[in-house]
């Protein structure tokens, strides 16, 4: 009993001294600190699945591995140029997208020199390889997909005959949905993304920007005949991502070409019964479909203070993380996942497509501007031509 006494005097003098041993963890003060700064308004996974993983970190492996993660949320991508331009030491890891590493890649480290990518979805490493050189680890991809409703449509179409002709038949036995199908259109680079894979799914051919300009008519006279027979919703230019959901999951559309992101907040309102997802539409049988794959990678600053243990925390998402990541919705382009998908019937479509149609979309230093310009383009088109 004495003894027992003993022990508890000692201990409790010990807690006086680390209050933080009574709730199991030792918080070391001299930590030093990895500072994540993550973009949350792009079109990636919820800034809540980085914080996610940085609390796990923090909670099982900063006292061991000697530092803990904080992210710094920013509101404007534009920043991030001007972030690392000023090498402050103390920006250590950034996200970006093929839209921004052309022109961030000489601040970033080379990471081929320091980590494996042999389980990288080829397509999704090349977004993030500037001559020849690796800046970047993908953690999530996404891409144009056609999502239809599975219960009014049993075999997904594979062409715009197809389309025009599912839609007609169901217009006929009086399915009450306004329009048969809606557009990702919005103005902007994603807009700009999604119409390069519809022109080039439909010329069957991957085109430079000049080209993708000189054939988008063909694209765009499809879209305006869907419009003048009233299959297509006229105001679809103007629907965000979130708007081009609501639509579908109100019954409004029959089919929607959005974002494969899009399934994580569908299946969060609907039944996957009603949720069917396809590879783009062709104009011919037997053509295949192309997708521009866009990325989002985490990189290490060529002038942190902190670069062993950025590469630290990067490697350990990669291996650790895969289930948080898809559990928000990202699709983490790994080999192992393609080959070995979730049994989820959705998700592994979505690997499927991912594998055989994808091509990365441009990540020159002009990407940007050039998708936007497109997109502009797009609309100036619907609005004039169909006036």
């Amino acid at each position: 009993m004495k003894l027992y006494k003993k022990y508890m005097i000692l201990f409790s003098l010990t807690l006086i001294v680390n209050p933080s041993l009574s709730f199991g963890i030792y918080l070391n003060p001299d930590l030093s600190t990895v500072r994540v700064y993550y973009t949350a308004h792009i079109l990636a996974p919820d800034i809540s699945f980085i914080k996610k993983i940085a609390e796990r970190w923090n909670e099982k492996y900063s006292n061991i591995k000697g530092f803990k993660v904080k992210i710094i949320d920013i509101d404007r991508e534009s920043l991030l140029f001007h972030i690392l331009r000023s090498k402050n030491p103390n920006v250590d890891i950034v996200l970006v997208t093929n839209f921004n590493i052309g022109r961030l890649y000489k601040y970033l480290l080379r990471l081929d020199f320091y980590l494996n990518f042999t389980n990288i979805y080829p397509v999704a490493l090349n977004s993030v390889r500037i001559n020849g050189n690796i800046y970047a680890m993908p953690f999530h991809a996404v891409f144009p997909i056609l999502i239809y409703r599975r219960d009014f449509i049993k075999e997904a179409p594979q062409t715009w005959t197809d389309i025009f002709t599912t839609i007609s038949k169901l217009k006929l036995q009086n399915i009450s949905f306004p329009y048969g199908i809606a557009i990702y259109s919005l103005e902007g680079r994603h807009g700009g993304v999604v119409w390069q894979s519809i022109v080039e799914s439909i010329i069957g051919r991957k085109v430079n920007f000049s080209a993708l300009m000189n054939n988008a008519s063909i694209a765009l006279n499809i879209y305006r005949k869907c419009i003048k027979l009233n299959y297509c919703d006229p105001n679809m230019f103007y629907y965000e991502f979130f708007k081009l959901n609501n639509i579908y999951e109100n019954n409004k559309v029959l089919m929607i070409i959005q974002w494969s992101y899009a399934i994580k907040y569908l299946l969060e309102n609907m039944s996957s019964e009603y949720i069917g997802i396809a590879p783009l539409p062709v104009v011919k049988k037997g053509s295949s479909p192309i997708s521009r794959l866009y990325t989002v990678a985490l990189a290490v600053s060529k002038f942190s203070a902190h670069k062993k243990e950025s590469l630290e925390f990067i490697k350990y998402i990669i291996k650790n993380e895969t289930n948080i990541i898809i559990d928000y919705g990202g699709l983490p382009p790994f080999e192992t996942l393609i080959t070995n998908s979730s049994e989820n019937e959705i998700i592994k479509n979505l690997y499927l497509i991912m594998k055989k149609y994808t091509k990365p979309a441009s990540n020159s230093p002009m990407s940007s501007y050039l998708y936007e310009e497109l997109s502009k383009y797009v609309k100036w088109f619907l609005i004039n031509k169909n006036n």
